[in-house]
């Protein structure tokens, strides 16, 4: 249930006029690289990812990777070519569990997308993100 919520709200936050969205088109993508993401639905978030570069062809990227261990990569999209992090994203390895605990300290950017399945380590371990965000 908790899977299909947060599914459902990644898109809804990701079509036209819905989100809160800042005039600066910077972007970071939280992405949960934990075990149970190994099965995800690769091709929709992808496509949710397809339309921000459609509409924001010239923007600064932070990817933060995040399970157990929490890893980032910095990109520069130009002229709506994402091309180099979409191979990152598809070539990604799953492994661990997943733990918000510190990756949101991480964040630099006013936009935020963050693909995850909900499933996490510590039941008190809840995602927090920025209030500019």
């Amino acid at each position: 249930m908790i899977k299909h919520l947060l599914a459902l709200i990644t898109i809804l936050f990701s079509l036209k006029g819905f989100a809160q969205v800042s005039t600066n088109g910077d972007l970071t993508i939280c992405w949960d690289n934990s075990l149970s993401m190994a099965q995800r639905d690769l091709e929709k978030d992808l496509l949710v990812l397809d339309d921000y570069f459609e509409e924001n062809r010239n923007v600064k990227v932070q990817l933060i990777y995040f399970n157990i261990d929490i890893t980032q990569k910095d990109y520069v999209i130009s002229n709506g070519d994402w091309n180099e992090l979409k191979s990152d994203l598809i070539a990604t390895d799953y492994d661990g569990a997943t733990f918000y605990g510190k990756f949101t300290e991480m964040i630099k950017h006013p936009n935020v997308y963050v693909f995850t399945d909900g499933i996490k380590l510590l039941e008190r371990d809840n995602l927090i993100l920025p209030n500019d965000s």
